[in-house]
């Protein structure tokens, strides 16, 4: 009786549980963030906050963001993307190189440990220099950063609220503002424009340490989030 109760012994002090594994985003989601950003010279900018709904059936991404009271709406399907101000009515199209990230992104990350994000705690993992947290309750996500945007900064997104499935679509408008088809480029520098563009007044997703032109006067940048 002994020798077996020291055969399970070891085999118990030999068992090692796996690593956890990123849960896939669902199909469709709406969520809630806020976002700090800091440029490539290391300076800290000002707080934003966005909605953002994503469709991985159309392929596609909605993310409106304010930031000192100014707000401006990002839209992709598939590698097409629009920058917009409805105030205003400005557009700027823009081509992506990539279509938004796909659900299970992050499959495949390297798992780093356990971290409480905002009061919840957080599985983590890495790929390719970003991190992923999601919540050990619910398996939603509790936080992304993203080591280089469009604009070549880092950035931190903390997710808040987060409603998935069909439901959350109901206030998502897939269709194009009539006002983009004309639209002109702006002129981008190193540094946020003064004033911004008109058609990103928050100047929240124009790509401005990383523009890449294209022969036929679009813009191609890095965006993939």
């Amino acid at each position: 009786m002994m020798r077996i109760g020291m055969v399970v012994l070891l085999g118990l002090v030999g068992t090692h549980a796996a690593d956890p594994v990123p849960t896939p985003w669902p199909q469709q989601f709406f969520t809630v963030e806020s976002k700090n950003g800091t440029d490539k010279h290391g300076v800290q900018h000002p707080y934003e906050s966005s909605t953002k709904f994503y469709d991985w059936s159309k392929q596609g991404l909605i993310q409106t963001c304010s930031k000192e009271g100014i707000t401006s709406t990002f839209m992709a399907l598939g590698v097409h993307s629009w920058v917009f101000n409805t105030q205003n009515q400005h557009c700027v199209y823009v081509k992506l190189p990539v279509t938004p990230v796909r659900p299970d992104w992050m499959l495949g990350g390297n798992y780093t440990g356990e971290q409480v994000i905002n009061g919840s705690p957080s599985y983590c993992w890495e790929k390719m220099g970003h991190m992923y947290c999601e919540s050990k309750l619910t398996q939603k996500p509790t936080r992304v950063y993203t080591p280089q945007d469009e604009k070549g900064w880092a950035n931190r997104e903390d997710y808040g609220v987060f409603i998935e499935g069909p439901e959350s679509m109901k206030d998502a408008n897939w269709q194009v503002p009539s006002f983009c088809p004309n639209h002109s480029l702006p002129d981008f520098g190193n540094d946020c424009p003064n004033p911004p563009p008109k058609s990103d007044p928050a100047c929240c997703f124009l790509p401005i340490g990383l523009p890449i032109p294209t022969t036929n006067g679009e813009l191609l940048y890095p965006l993939i989030f």
